[in-house]
């Protein structure tokens, strides 16, 4: 066993120093934060500011790595990271870190290169200070826990925050976990309530969600007017968008008998 663990820390070395080319042409696996992620800025070893909640999703794809026996590699395809007073975002021109996850174990590692705001610094590097952990089939997990990321400037140097990040799998990408989401495969840039539903999913055009046809389109107008106002209480969605969904209803054929 304490070969097979040399050969996978070496497999990951030899992906974090080459550039990532070779992904896979497999589904891209999203995931969303939850509570308990968060941001600290840091001046080296000293923290320099308040923790502040962290939230945002990323996506990955599956990296061909060469040791599936071992481990398997993942590329972010896209992250977008946000506090209160920071932002951080996935790096394309600089993609040239791979996230692993260990099969034999619950390990996992997270490297990236990421645009900053509010850091100091415009490019950062995140990466695993500590051993995280991964639950649920290792070649797509259902939840990844890092509680210890660095985040350095390219190339090294001091500390400018550390990250706790707790992510769960959130197939659609619509930022509501798969556990609670209760509406599968929502468009991608849909809003959506918090139960992960949108206003489409909640009042489709071919009937309510209850069964059977809408009797007419008066009644498809008034049904996706009051999901709309809905929206615009929980702050999801503004007056002006709230009058453009309505107004859209109004000039559809939904519920308009053929």
């Amino acid at each position: 066993m304490k070969s097979k663990w040399i050969i996978a820390i070496t497999l990951v070395q030899l992906v974090c120093l080459g550039i990532v080319t070779d992904t896979r042409a497999a589904d891209v696996i999203s995931y969303t934060l939850v509570s308990g992620s968060t941001i600290t800025p840091y001046f080296g070893a000293t923290p320099i500011g308040p923790t502040e909640l962290l939230t945002g999703n990323f996506d990955w794809i599956q990296y061909d790595c060469g040791g599936d026996d071992v481990l398997f590699c993942f590329d972010a395809t896209r992250l977008d990271f946000e506090s209160q007073s920071f932002s951080i975002h996935l790096n394309t021109t600089m993609n040239i870190y791979a996230s692993s996850v260990f099969v034999d174990s619950s390990l996992t590692y997270f490297d990236e290169v990421v645009d900053l705001t509010g850091l100091g610094i415009p490019i950062g590097h995140i990466w695993s200070i500590s051993d995280g952990s991964y639950s649920g089939p290792p070649n797509r997990p259902n939840s990844l826990s890092y509680p210890d990321e660095g985040i350095t400037p390219v190339g090294g140097g001091l500390f400018v925050a550390r990250l706790s990040i707790i992510a769960v799998l959130d197939s659609d990408g619509d930022g509501v976990p798969d556990d609670r989401d209760q509406c599968t495969n929502t468009t991608a840039g849909d809003v959506v309530d918090a139960e992960g539903c949108s206003i489409d999913q909640l009042v489709p055009c071919a009937g309510p969600v209850s069964g059977g046809t809408w009797k007419n389109h008066g009644m498809y107008v008034s049904a996706i007017a009051k999901t709309a106002e809905a929206f615009l209480s929980s702050g999801l969605i503004t007056e002006d968008q709230k009058e453009a969904i309505v107004a859209a209803a109004a000039q559809s054929k939904c519920g308009v008998k053929q």
